[in-house]
């Protein structure tokens, strides 16, 4: 059994893995604030399906989060007594990567594009979009070769960035609206961010369609996707996990070379 672990800005996700004819099957997965990474004794402790399974015989890493590496790396070593293998440093992704500047993708992107080309249909390239911190699209040709992407502000972000960059807005929590005609501030800092952003994502879409060859598939991932891909047309598909099968397709390949 593998624990696949994904640390990211804001939070850290986990899942344990068997195999299934050679593929990774998802027996169960957790979310996490990153800053509490450091207590995964306790949050390994307090996950029934951990407790049910055992510990793992493996553990697998991509972290775009250096501070949250080096503590998971201490807890992991003290908890299970075994090193765990931080996937770009100590082992390769099976993946090509056709850009300039390959030292700058960050490991969970590469997961992500892992996944998704074993998802698409043969022969399909595949756009990754996943809502997370930031809305990144990942692109990956029919051949499983990342070929870069787009990286854009999340509604999150976006309402921080006008709160710290305009003094008489205040911060507010991106929700619903059922008018785009904003009655108070507020509401119309919320009005753009939740009008605004399907149009953004489709906009990016058609671009990224426009210049590959073959209709790709697209697959939606992150922590709102649910909440997003509903209003998207032209989603095939919602992986919440689609970077920590990423992750366990990266470990697998790698640990048989």
């Amino acid at each position: 059994m593998l624990l696949a672990l994904d640390l990211g800005n804001t939070s850290a996700d986990a899942a344990l893995f068997t195999w299934r004819r050679n593929a990774p099957h998802l027996r169960s997965a957790r979310k996490w604030p990153i800053k509490r990474i450091e207590r995964l004794p306790s949050l390994w402790r307090a996950w029934p399906a951990a407790i049910r399974l055992g510990p793992p015989t493996a553990v697998a890493i991509a972290s775009v989060n250096p501070a949250a590496l080096r503590s998971a790396e201490r807890t992991v070593r003290r908890l299970f007594r075994m090193a765990p293998v931080v996937l770009g440093r100590d082992l390769p992704f099976p993946v090509k990567i056709r850009i300039r500047r390959p030292e700058q993708v960050g490991a969970d992107r590469l997961a992500a594009s892992l996944a998704a080309h074993h998802r698409a249909p043969r022969g399909r390239p595949a756009i990754v979009v996943d809502f997370g911190t930031a809305i990144s699209f990942d692109v990956v040709s029919a051949r499983g070769e990342f070929l870069g992407g787009v990286i854009a502000a999340s509604p999150a972000v976006a309402a921080r960035g006008l709160h710290e960059s305009c003094a008489l807005l205040p911060l507010i929590e991106p929700r619903p609206v059922r008018s785009p005609i904003g009655q108070d501030t507020a509401h119309a800092i919320r009005s753009a961010l939740h009008f605004g952003t399907p149009g953004l994502v489709c906009a990016i879409l058609d671009a990224l369609r426009r210049e590959l060859r073959g209709r790709p598939c697209v697959i939606a991932t992150g922590g709102a996707a649910r909440h997003w891909a509903p209003r998207l047309p032209g989603i095939d598909a919602v992986v919440p996990h689609l970077v920590l099968e990423g992750i366990a397709r990266g470990w697998r390949a790698a640990t048989r070379m």
